[in-house]
């Protein structure tokens, strides 16, 4: 529902340690804001946070441009990426001045952006979603939607209840619902169903393996009482 041009925050909260599990919903969710000619600010608080946003948004783009249009493409959409030191006790100040990011024109001035429309949260952990939601999104009042990891599921449902937040995509599950909503290839979607395949049959490895582990200690224990 976002107009064209709209002034999106991205919280980019994620680094190649878990790229695996976040890239699957976070580069079919930057497409979608792509297509959507949003406005972008990327926000990190990791040091290597900004060369993973420009991986990442690269993803996105390939195969929507042609390869020689792609930077030209990511100039046209994100206004800045910009790393905040001093972890996220300097989040507050996002919230406080949110449309105090400053684009760069092509004559070299800078011109404030609008007040945002929407905060994206890519989440692999838990304290990354309530960093936000407690330390920014009281100050500004921005809708916010999340994109996390599986196990922040669990913490993020509340947020969800209470209208903290606005929308929530969580895990390998998610992440292929979401991309089937997408105008997405066949083959980005089937790659998404296997993952949740794979994490299906994991979850009942597992559980094979404690039922197991269980099983014979009881009967381990039984002997020696006897």
């Amino acid at each position: 529902a976002l107009a064209p041009g709209a002034h999106v925050l991205v919280y980019f909260a994620y680094d190649p340690a878990t790229s695996g599990e976040m890239d699957l919903f976070a580069i079919p969710a930057l497409r979608h804001l792509f297509d959507q000619r949003s406005n972008l600010t990327f926000y990190t608080l990791n040091p290597n946070g900004l060369a993973t946003v420009r991986r990442t948004a690269r993803l996105a783009v390939a195969g929507r441009v042609a390869e020689n249009e792609v930077d030209v493409a990511l100039r046209r959409v994100i206004a800045r990426t910009i790393y905040l030191s001093g972890g996220a006790a300097v989040l507050p100040l996002v919230g406080i001045t949110p449309q105090g990011a400053q684009k760069p024109s092509s004559s070299g001035r800078t011109t404030a952006l609008p007040k945002p429309s929407l905060a994206v949260i890519l989440a692999p952990r838990t304290e990354d979603l309530q960093h936000w939601l407690e330390l920014v999104q009281p100050w500004d009042g921005t809708p916010v939607v999340a994109y996390t990891a599986a196990g922040v599921d669990p913490m993020a449902r509340p947020y969800l209840d209470s209208s903290q937040l606005q929308g929530l995509v969580s895990g390998f599950d998610g992440a292929a619902a979401y991309t089937a909503l997408l105008d997405e290839p066949e083959s980005t979607q089937s790659y998404l169903r296997l993952q949740a395949v794979a994490q299906n049959w994991g979850h009942f490895a597992m559980f094979f393996i404690l039922l197991t582990g269980n099983v014979i200690g009881f009967l381990q224990r039984n002997r020696e009482e006897s």
